[in-house]
């Protein structure tokens, strides 16, 4: 996964689904020599969440590379970018360990603005 964002990604802002991602994403960052935050996220039900990411004015020069170990419905996934996009960051990148994408959630992904990888 590292050496993948180092040689595709242009100033790369690693960015884990919730702080339970925090010990990996952090490890991939540091492997691939860049700066990572997490998402706070919150489930309101089985196919609605929302997310914030601290400090999002920081990162608008950056490249958002959103980094799950699994991917089912795309909705974490969807409710980032929508955040991401209204601050202004650039279309991130979406790399998934477990891409299940249930139903037609690769495609509601893609639609959304996410580069699924």
């Amino acid at each position: 996964m590292a050496t993948w964002i180092r040689s595709n990604v242009t100033r790369p802002l690693l960015v884990g689904p919730d702080e339970e991602s925090g010990q990996w994403v952090a490890d991939v960052a540091r492997r691939t020599e860049a700066r990572s935050v997490m998402l706070r996220k919150m489930h309101k039900g089985d196919r609605e969440v929302d997310v914030s990411v601290p400090d999002v004015e920081h990162w608008r020069t950056h490249t958002p590379v959103l980094v799950d170990d699994i991917v089912s419905t795309s909705r974490t996934m969807i409710e980032t970018i929508d955040h991401l996009r209204r601050a202004g960051l650039d279309k991130p990148v979406c790399i998934a360990v477990h891409a299940v994408f249930s139903g037609n959630a690769a495609q509601v992904l893609t639609a959304a603005g996410g580069a699924a990888s």
